[in-house]
Formats: structure tokens, sequence, C-alpha cells
């Protein structure tokens, strides 16, 4: 190799080889951008500072969260299922796909446990943002778990809305918090809608199955925002991503984070949460990057702590049901 291509600073040769892989990362992860290349892939140390603002998230965390998330896949304590969820026009359809898939989950529903929604819309709290996220967490006293997650850049209001309350049912009658800026407005009188009409998704269901979603969708409660230091409290459906909301709930999301109350299980979530910086009083993705699934996650963690955390025993008893199988497309889930 000519010697133009060795470092002298560290005393180390850089192999073409090496050169490849950096290249084919370049595209394939950080889309061209070659600032977040180098601070992600750096040469040397330098490089490995290339955020216009401040990392909002700890990476010293993020790295740890990582890395756990990476030991308990390789011992087989947490299995990746992948499906494709579709909507023909006339009906649903789930299927495995480990190649385009927009429904990924971790932790199938389990019987008397508590879940949150956190939905985020396309060009929700983020009106650059692609995708519509729906993210789904099991709620405990003392930690939240993720269990699924929904991502998709061709959701439309009314199928958002079928999505979350087919998900929601799912998941006990899971309670949900939907960013109502942009489309999320249409999202909800979507839901209403279809709850008072008695819809039943349009997906195979036996009639077992399908009684229990019907109940499940009873027990699903909408989160209620008001203002914390007002006397005389009154309320609005769902969450308004202000710029004085949008701080509140990072820095909320942050604090879960950081006392480790929040078990994490998406990879791609946490890729977003390092792209996450404070740019003065802003905070969001850093240009070129989405922060979609850390919005739909801080809005799922602000729902549990204003109106879950210490009551999960009560909540259980309400959903109290015998253990059953139930099938859902091809999906079959034990209780």
């Amino acid at each position: 190799m000519d010697e133009s291509c060795q470092s002298f600073l560290y005393g180390y040769e850089i192999k073409m080889e090496q050169l490849a892989w950096w290249r084919w990362k370049l595209y394939e992860s950080y889309n061209a951008n070659k600032m977040f290349a180098l601070q992600e892939l750096p040469f040397y140390e330098d490089q490995a500072f290339q955020l216009s603002g401040n990392r909002f998230f700890d990476n010293v965390i993020l790295k740890q969260l990582e890395d756990q998330l990476n030991e308990e896949i390789r011992k087989g304590l947490i299995k990746e299922r992948q499906y494709r969820l579709d909507f023909d026009g006339e009906e649903f359809i789930l299927q495995e796909s480990k190649t385009k898939p927009n429904l990924k989950i971790w932790e199938l529903p389990q019987a008397n446990c508590v879940y949150v929604i956190g939905a985020d819309p396309t060009m929700g709290a983020n009106p650059d943002s692609d995708a519509g996220v729906i993210s789904i967490w099991r709620c405990e006293d003392d930690k939240i778990y993720q269990v699924a997650e929904l991502v998709d850049n061709q959701i439309y209001p009314q199928l958002f809305a079928r999505y979350i309350l087919l998900l929601g049912g799912i998941y006990n009658g899971a309670h949900i918090n939907i960013e109502v800026t942009g489309p999320g407005h249409s999202v909800i009188k979507e839901i209403d809608y279809l709850r008072a009409n008695g819809w039943v998704p349009e997906i195979e269901m036996d009639q077992d199955t399908k009684s229990f979603w019907q109940e499940n969708v009873k027990y699903m409660q909408d989160y209620l925002w008001y203002r914390a230091d007002s006397l005389r409290r009154s309320f609005i459906r769902h969450y308004k991503m202000t710029p004085d909301c949008k701080v509140d709930l990072m820095q909320v999301f942050r604090g879960m984070v950081n006392e480790k109350k929040v078990v994490i299980r998406s990879k791609d979530l946490l890729k977003e949460m390092k792209m996450v910086v404070k740019d003065g009083s802003t905070i969001e993705a850093q240009s070129g990057f989405n922060d979609d699934r850390v919005i739909a996650s801080a809005l799922a963690i602000e729902h549990y702590l204003r109106y879950m955390r210490g009551n999960i025993e009560n909540l259980k008893r309400r959903i109290e049901k015998e253990k059953k199988v139930l099938r859902i497309g091809n999906l079959e889930i034990r209780y």
C-alpha cells in the first residue's frame, strides 16, 4: 500500500477493504451524510464530535442499553417477530416478513398486563417526519417495557386510527396518547367514529377472538392533558406538541432513561435517540434524521407517569380474564 494511505498519527495502516466498508456504511446507515458518518465512525478522535448541537441523550447510557439489548438477543432472552401489516381497502393482511416489516413485536400480549400506546402520525410532532409510529409498552410499578412498534410511511389518518384500535384491542385495551398536531385531530375523530359504531377490524378472527377484542376496546382510555400549574384543571384529550410541551416531554423521557426505568427493545429507536440534539431551546433530531420513534415513545411514557404509575395493580384487576388462545390472521396469541 502506498505510504500516503498510512496513518502516521496512530501508526496503523488502513486497508482498502476497511475504506470500502466505511463508504458502504456511509450510504447504508447514514444517508450519505458524511458529517454523521465521521461522528459515529471517526478516523481520529476529533471527528467524533460533529453535532451542531449538544447530544440530548447520554451517549454512554445509550451504548449501555444497546450492549444490554444485544446480549439479551444473543442469549435468546428476546425474540423479535417481524410482520407486514397492510390494508388493501377491504381487509387487513398480516404476514411474517423479514424484508419489509412495518410491525415488530418483542413481547406478545400477556394475560392481565397493562399496556400503553404512544402514537405519532405522519407529519405530527415534526412536520418533516416521514413515518407514522405506534409504540406499545407494558407498564409495571417500577419500569416500563417496550413490547411492540409499528412504523410505516404510508399511513393516512383513517388507517392510522384503525391500526391504533386493532393493536390496542390486542394488547388488553391499551391506554393511548396521540400527538394531535397536524393530522392527529383527524385520527381522534376517526377513532371516535369507529368505536361509536362498533367497528371490528377487517381481519381473520374467530368469534372468541372477536368478542375478546371488543371487550378489550372498552378499556382503552385517552390521555388527558392539563396545565400542571392550574388550580382549576380543564382537560384536553391527548397531546398537542407546543415548543414548551415538547421540552417537558423530552426532558421527562431523558430522566426515565437516565434512571434506568425504561427498557428499550427497538434498535431503531436507540439509533434515533443518538441523533436527537438540544440546540438552544430546540430539542429535535439533527437535520437529515428522524425522531418519530422517539416522540411516540415519549408520549407513551408521559401517559404512564401521569396516570398509571403507582396504580398498576388496580388497573390489572379491571382487566382480569381467563387464559385462552386467540388467533388473529396468522398470529397466535396465548394469554
